[in-house]
């Protein structure tokens, strides 16, 4: 006989489960075996996750969230010192620019006073 703290023998096919619904089934009645077969699950005890499982899996959970959110936050922080540079570069870029047009502008403004000057004569 076993002792209460022992696991069940594992119920391997669906030819034992069979057997026992119809012993169950003989020694109290069909009500009561269909009880108990409704509480056993269709397959082997190995095959039921315990609360061990889940927890086990939940961590495993809690480290690929952890690591997902460290990642998140590297590639933010690149996309931000990205923009950082982008915008500099743009800013160099427009400043340039701004250089460039005042200096054309100066010197187109330089040519029409001279050509005022010189065609006013």
């Amino acid at each position: 006989m076993r002792t209460s703290h022992e696991e069940p023998p594992p119920l391997t096919s669906e030819r034992s489960r069979h057997q026992l619904y119809q012993e169950v089934k003989e020694v109290l009645s069909v009500e009561s075996a269909d009880e108990l077969m409704s509480y056993l699950p269709p397959v082997g005890w190995a095959d039921v996750a315990t609360k061990a499982d889940l927890g086990m899996i939940r961590n495993e959970m809690d480290a690929q969230r952890a690591e997902l959110r460290g990642e998140m936050s590297a590639l933010r922080h690149e996309l931000r010192s990205e923009f950082r540079v982008g915008m500099a570069e743009l800013k160099t870029d427009l400043q340039r620019w701004t250089i460039t047009t005042l200096i054309a502008m100066t010197g187109l403004f330089a040519g029409l006073v001279f050509a005022a000057v010189r065609f006013g004569q």
